[in-house]
């Protein structure tokens, strides 16, 4: 970290540390510099123009969790899928037509009478992936809902969906717990399997993962693309222009808005013809 030693070596001899203390710790202002400075030649107009860039994905462009939710019919569900849920298909589509039978028995249609809620976005620790599929198989196999997605998702029926796997998923942790019937008929058993199941449901909470390289890219393509006054003559789309195009002639300012590409209307030249 080359450009940072004289911003550390003021900071030390400012504070006048004796040469037995430990070294200043490099504050997170001084690591952001550096990285804007030298990873992303921020103004650096020769090695700028000197450079061309392979094309790559920009990291807005990379599907994220409600990019994927929303493009749910791309997401096969699996044959697992179908055999848990078929069995239940009648029901599901009873509930999605509206209030034509008690079904208060069901947790979904129960919480929203109870709790006067108009949808109900529990998943549980359901993965983005397993969401996804249950969608499609809800989209795919109830006829009702191969309308609008936004009629149906969120509704009793597609939370009953996600409760009825869960209680496949985890039934045999399920019915371990000393609340569940055992003794009880079958019907009992899977309403209390159904219970259990919305409680995991309502309560677990889904690992988030968060993509770290993405997030340093964004940061880098907003100091490599900055178009705007603050990025001076190195913001004026300098990448490559004494090198020549970038790979298959990409325009890597294209599609950035976010960054502050401007755009130059040059003045209309009038034509004299002597």
């Amino acid at each position: 970290m080359v450009q940072c030693g004289n911003e550390w070596d003021a900071l030390n001899k400012s504070r006048k540390r004796d040469a037995t203390e430990l070294a200043v710790i490099p504050t997170a202002q001084i690591i952001l510099k550096w990285f804007k400075n030298v990873h992303s030649l921020f103004g650096d107009r020769a090695a700028r123009r000197a450079i061309r860039l392979g094309k790559y994905m920009h990291a807005h462009e990379v599907l994220v969790q409600d990019d994927v939710l929303e493009n749910f019919r791309n997401v096969p569900y699996t044959p697992e899928i179908d055999a848990v849920l078929t069995p239940h298909l009648n029901l599901l589509s009873a509930i999605l037509r509206g209030p034509e039978g008690d079904y208060t028995h069901i947790p979904s249609v129960r919480y929203l009478v109870l709790a006067n809620k108009t949808s109900l976005p529990f998943a549980g620790d359901l993965l983005l992936l397993q969401q996804t599929q249950l969608m499609n198989w809800f989209h795919d196999k109830i006829p009702q809902a191969r309308d609008m997605a936004s009629h149906w998702v969120g509704s009793p029926a597609h939370a009953h969906t996600i409760t009825i796997f869960i209680a496949n998923r985890d039934q045999t942790l399920l019915c371990s717990t000393p609340k569940f019937p055992a003794a009880q008929s079958d019907n009992v058993q899977l309403a209390a399997l159904w219970n259990l199941a919305w409680s995991t449901q309502m309560m677990a909470v889904p690992i988030v993962n968060t993509d770290v390289d993405l997030e340093c890219l964004s940061l880098l393509e907003e100091w490599m693309f900055e178009c705007t006054d603050k990025a001076g003559i190195t913001g004026d789309e300098q990448w490559g222009l004494d090198a020549g195009h970038q790979q298959d002639c990409w325009v890597p300012y294209e599609g950035t808005p976010s960054l502050g590409r401007r755009i130059v209307m040059m003045p209309r030249m009038k034509l004299f013809i002597m």
